[in-house]
């Protein structure tokens, strides 16, 4: 059973270190522009684009709003003419006021990037264009840095989608943290036979391709430590499902699932850049520090004390059987217990005389649930 990565997590700590600036944004703005998908417009994937767009910029919308910046969304026709688009960001770029100016994928026409230059690069939050201050999209942003809260020296990231916009973001900040890579792409000729290979050789996994379905539960190990599903295509029944299939959900140690996990993590990136542009201090999120670890805590608090009492029962200090091994060393009041079976489920915590603290334990929810031990089960 895989531990789900849901970013509202990280999204609500991020915007509890913001609560005690809102007063300081509230004549502050923020501009993003979206594209209506042309009126002959018939393929599905490209529509599927189209209205993933529009439900990021309400997401977008809700995030700058609840900092208190006013949000100017402008909603242009796909035959809108250059000059309109150029002159709807120079707008907001000369706006004082301004904090932000987002342009959403996809544009329907190429002939429009020339606008795109008119993005001051301090301004360009999302990095549409490679000038921006900031080095990657803030879903780029999101990906590596959950990535990188997971990775051990030796360990392979395989990135899925390595050459699209997102995905070539994920590969250049991780390169940047000499993250030993495999870049995989449909684009330079990776079949889905060669792309499962890859996966399987991999530690981590980022998929990033907008293709619904694309990884199957055979490219997927329990060893797997983190997989991100970055897809987002919406249904025509109103429901979203990402690049994995929904039966390679509980493979993985970790899983960042669609929808829930990375787009409300880009919402926390684009909040601390946000505060990068107004140069005001915010502490950055980091999942194992500001999540994992608080959970594992709770769940040490719980299973702790059921395993003294299981040693207890069985008038020992140390019993194993062919499941796992539990150890209580009386003079340190530590308890350890490791999973045979499922060697990266472990605990070790201490007894201070007040509470259990942990000391380096890695408990699934399952555990935490259950902790399965009994009188007797030697």
């Amino acid at each position: 059973m895989s531990e789900k990565i849901y970013g509202g997590r990280i999204l609500q700590v991020v915007k509890q270190r913001c609560q005690p600036h809102q007063q300081f944004f509230i004549d502050k703005s923020v501009t993003i522009i979206l594209f209506k998908p042309p009126k002959d417009l018939i393929d599905k994937q490209m529509l599927g684009q189209y209205s993933a767009a529009a439900t990021s910029t309400k997401q977008k919308v809700k995030t700058f709003e609840f900092l208190g910046c006013k949000v100017n969304r402008h909603e242009l026709t796909a035959d809108v003419k250059i000059g309109q688009f150029r002159d709807t960001i120079i707008k907001a770029a000369k706006d004082l006021r301004s904090l932000g100016i987002i342009v959403q994928n996809p544009i329907p026409d190429r002939d429009l990037a020339v606008g795109l230059e008119e993005i001051p690069p301090r301004l360009d939050i999302d990095c549409i264009n490679k000038t921006s201050t900031f080095k990657a999209p803030a879903t780029s942003e999101a990906i590596s840095r959950l990535i990188l809260d997971f990775t051990q020296p030796g360990d392979r990231v395989a990135v899925v989608g390595s050459m699209g916009f997102v995905g070539k973001g994920v590969v250049q900040l991780l390169k940047r943290q000499n993250i030993e890579l495999i870049e995989l792409d449909r684009g330079k000729g990776d079949t889905n036979s060669q792309i499962k290979q890859a996966i399987l050789v991999a530690d981590l996994v980022v998929s990033a391709t907008g293709k619904a379905n694309l990884i199957q539960p055979e490219y997927l190990k329990p060893e797997h430590k983190l997989v991100i599903d970055a897809g987002f295509i919406p249904q025509a029944d109103g429901t979203v499902i990402g690049d994995l299939s929904k039966k390679a959900y509980d493979i993985p140690q970790y899983l960042a699932p669609v929808p829930g996990g990375v787009g409300p993590t880009q919402m926390a990136v684009l909040l601390e850049r946000i505060f990068q542009v107004t140069q005001i201090e915010l502490q950055p999120w980091n999942y194992q520090l500001d999540i994992v670890k608080p959970v594992q805590q709770r769940r040490v608090e719980q299973i702790a004390p059921i395993m003294v009492d299981y040693l207890k029962l069985n008038n020992r200090s140390r019993v194993e059987n062919d499941n796992s091994i539990v150890e209580f060393d009386s003079k340190t009041k530590t308890i350890t217990y490791q999973n045979k079976i499922k060697e990266i489920e472990y605990l070790k915590a201490q007894y201070t005389g007040t509470k259990w603290i942990n000391r380096g334990s890695n408990i699934s929810k399952e555990k935490g649930k259950d902790s399965g031990l009994k009188k007797g089960n030697q």
